[in-house]
C-alpha cells in the first residue's frame, strides 16, 4: 500500500512539475541539417506580404469555416514595421494540416524553447507577416471560400524571445536577431 502512496505522489509532482514549469532553452537538439533562415531571408519573405508587425498570440482555434481551412490563429498588433497595420489591431489567420502547431521553437545553434503545443504561447510577442493573397490561394487549393478580413501566415512567424527569433518549422532553422531584422526592414 505505502509503494502505491509513493508512487501516485511521484506522478503527481511530475505532472505538477511538467505543467508549472517555463520554457527553457535547451542544448540537446538533434543536429540540424536543414535550411537556415538569416534575417536577410526573413526580410525577403516579409516584404512579399501585406504587413510585417510585431504581434501577441491571442488564442489557437480548431474550427472550420466555409473556407474549409482547419482553424484560426488571433494576433493583436503591438508594433507595425512594415505595410499597412495598426496597434492594437485584431488580424486573424486561418491555417490548413500539416500546418505547425508545435510547441518546439529553434534557433541556430539547435537552441529550442519546449512547450506542449503553439497554443502554450498565448500572449508571447512574435515577429509576423501577413499574406491576404497567400490565403486566398489555399483556400482556393481546398476548395473554400475565402473569409473577410482573413490573412495567412505563409512566409513565416517568429517567436521573439531573448532578442533572438526562434522558428517553429522543423525544416528550417532560423539564425537572426529580432533587432537585426528590424533594422534591415526600415532600410
Amino acid at each position: 500500500m505505502h509503494g502505491k502512496v509513493g508512487r501516485s505522489l511521484a506522478i503527481a509532482a511530475c505532472l505538477v512539475v511538467s505543467v508549472a514549469c517555463k520554457p527553457v532553452t535547451v542544448l540537446d537538439a538533434p543536429i540540424y541539417n536543414g535550411q537556415i533562415t538569416s534575417a536577410a531571408d526573413v526580410v525577403t519573405y516579409a516584404r512579399r506580404g501585406d504587413s510585417t508587425a510585431t504581434a501577441v498570440l491571442q488564442s489557437v482555434t480548431r474550427e472550420t469555416k466555409s473556407d474549409n481551412m482547419d482553424g484560426s490563429l488571433f494576433w493583436t498588433v503591438s508594433q507595425c514595421h512594415a505595410g499597412e497595420c495598426t496597434v492594437g489591431e485584431r488580424i486573424e489567420t486561418r491555417y490548413k494540416a500539416p500546418f505547425s502547431l508545435s510547441g518546439e521553437f529553434c534557433r541556430v545553434p539547435n537552441q529550442c524553447m519546449r512547450r506542449a503545443a503553439l497554443a502554450d504561447y498565448v500572449g508571447e510577442s512574435f515577429l509576423v507577416g501577413f499574406y491576404r493573397d497567400a490565403y486566398v490561394q489555399q483556400v482556393d487549393g481546398v476548395g473554400g471560400k475565402p473569409l473577410p478580413q482573413v490573412s495567412s501566415l505563409n512566409g513565416g512567424y517568429y517567436l521573439i524571445n531573448g532578442g533572438h527569433l526562434y522558428n517553429n518549422d522543423p525544416h528550417w532553422q532560423v539564425d537572426a536577431g529580432y533587432q537585426e531584422v528590424l533594422q534591415l526592414i526600415s532600410k
